[in-house]
C-alpha cells in the first residue's frame, strides 16, 4: 500500500467510526425519546382510566426499554468515538512517518479495532471520502433508500 491508499484508508475509516458513533448516539435519542413518550401517554390514560391506551402504552415503553438495554446503543457510539480518534490522531501525525512506518501504524490500528460497521455506512463513508479525493460518479457506489436511511438516522 503506498502513502496515498494509507491515508484514504485512514481518512475512511475516521469517516465511517464517526457515522457509525452518530448514528448509534442518534437511535440513544431516539429510543429515550419514544421512551419518555409512551410513559408519558401510559400515566396519562392510566388516569383518564382507559385501560386499554395504558397497556398500549406500558408495553411499547417495557419495548423501548428493553431494546435500549439489550443493545446499549451509548456504549457502541462510546467505543465507536474512542476508535475513531486513534484513526485520528494517526491521519494528524502522518507528516511524522515514513509510508512504510504509516501502513504499520495502520495495521495496528486495524488489528486492535473491536468495531463492527454495517456495510450501508461502509458504502456512504467510501463515497463521501471519494468525493474529498475528487472521484467521479462512477467510481462510487450507489445509494439505495436503505443507505439515504442510515445517512438520515447518522
Amino acid at each position: 500500500m503506498d502513502r496515498y491508499e494509507s491515508l484514504f484508508a485512514i481518512r475512511y475509516a475516521i469517516r465511517v467510526l464517526e457515522l457509525h458513533s452518530s448514528m448509534w448516539h442518534n437511535f440513544s435519542n431516539i429510543i429515550k425519546v419514544t421512551s419518555l413518550l409512551s410513559g408519558s401517554a401510559a400515566i396519562a390514560s392510566l388516569s383518564a382510566m382507559n385501560n386499554t391506551l395504558t397497556l398500549l402504552s406500558g408495553i411499547i415503553f417495557a419495548t423501548l426499554q428493553a431494546v435500549e438495554f439489550a443493545s446499549n446503543p451509548a456504549n457502541i457510539s462510546a467505543k465507536s468515538l474512542a476508535q475513531k480518534k486513534q484513526y485520528a490522531t494517526l491521519h494528524a501525525n502522518k507528516n511524522n512517518y515514513n509510508d512504510e512506518e504509516l501502513e504499520k501504524e495502520y495495521d495496528l490500528l486495524i488489528a486492535d479495532d473491536s468495531v463492527t460497521v454495517c456495510e450501508a455506512l461502509k458504502e456512504i463513508s467510501y463515497n463521501d471520502v471519494a468525493k474529498e479525493k475528487g472521484a467521479c460518479e462512477s467510481e462510487l457506489y450507489n445509494l439505495t433508500f436503505k443507505h439515504k436511511f442510515y445517512k438520515f438516522i447518522s
